[in-house]
């Protein structure tokens, strides 16, 4: 099998405030765009892949924070950004009104946030080591 372009879709509720916030607050390229009557997807660039959103999905469910969820606080995945200036990435959000919550390992730090529907996402900061 030969794949070509690797991607994620995510089924989101609120199409259009999730379009602004990957395009206008992460600042991610649009690949692709389609609307119609009621909905819509678009494609951004994510790494040498895409993440695509599309309408007609429905909020995450809320992260369980009361530790029993681990890590990922029950959430069925995350979204990870490895990004070369996690400062600079963190004002941008700031300003932007998101307040991500910074956590630092052995392997390096992250700051967590989540979109408009619910979905987890982190920005890491580069490796440290070898660890990736």
């Amino acid at each position: 099998m030969r794949i070509d372009f690797p991607g994620l879709i995510l089924f989101v509720e609120d199409y259009e405030a999730c379009r602004r916030f990957y395009g206008e607050t992460l600042g991610l390229a649009v690949v692709t765009e389609k609307t119609w009557e009621g909905g819509g997807l678009t494609a951004f660039a994510w790494g040498d892949t895409y993440l695509m959103i599309e309408s007609g999905g429905q909020r995450q469910a809320e992260p369980n924070n009361d530790g029993s969820g681990g890590y990922n606080g029950g959430q069925p995945f995350i979204l990870r950004l490895d990004v070369q200036d996690l400062e600079a990435a963190l004002v941008r959000l700031e300003a932007a009104g998101v307040a991500p919550e910074r956590r630092s390992y052995p392997w390096g730090e992250i700051a967590l946030f989540f979109d408009p529907n619910g979905t987890r996402l982190e920005l890491k900061s580069p490796p440290t080591g070898t660890a990736r």
